[in-house]
């Protein structure tokens, strides 16, 4: 985003009712993945988007078609970025390009290394604050969801930060490998005047 603009963070939640009118009042609208498949009604959801974040595991990513040109569209205006670090193997193994051809073939930028940093340090806080021995979260792997990781690389440059969505998953949701109760308690710590819808 530009900065200093009031910015709205829209997570994939398939239960938002009724906001679309008010998301798309925001400056910049940064969206998630594979939104434009998720999404139903824009009375709901609505269907202003100027940021894309995605990560490049998701098949948008390997084939052609609408949903490559689409993420291409943001690319050319520099208004995409992808998150690409050492994660498990479960991300990695999933995509069919380099880093470097990603550059070439989508030309996003990447989720800066400082915003891991930040989102990790903020998790591990809490983690710490809510289990002072740390025995059940030594064992406990997860994996930053690309929802936190858009938030600490980006929000930093908004004037009102808005979240949409944001929830703990709901059915038609499956259990995943994000410890999302942590990660909404750091982002209210990092953000305190951020307004939840």
């Amino acid at each position: 985003p530009l900065g200093r603009r009031s910015c709205a963070f829209v997570s994939n939640d398939p239960h938002l009712r009724r906001l679309g009118a008010s998301i798309d009042a925001h400056d910049e609208v940064i969206r998630l993945n594979n939104f434009y498949s998720r999404v139903g009604d824009t009375a709901h959801y609505g269907h202003k988007v100027t940021y894309l974040v995605v990560i490049p595991t998701f098949r948008f990513l390997q084939k052609r078609g609408n949903e490559g040109d689409f993420v291409r569209e943001f690319a050319r205006v520099h208004r995409c970025m992808f998150r690409y670090q050492p994660e498990p193997a479960y991300h990695k193994k999933k995509t069919q390009y380099t880093k470097s051809e990603l550059g070439t073939k989508f030309g996003c930028s990447y989720v800066p290394k400082a915003a891991y940093t930040m989102s990790m340090s903020a998790l591990a806080a809490v983690r710490a604050a809510d289990d002072p021995t740390r025995k059940r979260h030594r064992q406990k792997k997860s994996i930053l969801s690309t929802g936190a990781l858009a938030v600490f690389a980006l929000a930093p440059k908004c004037a009102e930060v808005h979240f949409y969505g944001f929830t703990v998953p709901r059915p038609p949701y499956r259990p995943w490998v994000h410890d999302l109760k942590a990660e909404h308690k750091a982002i209210r710590a990092a953000f305190p005047h951020a307004v939840w819808h």
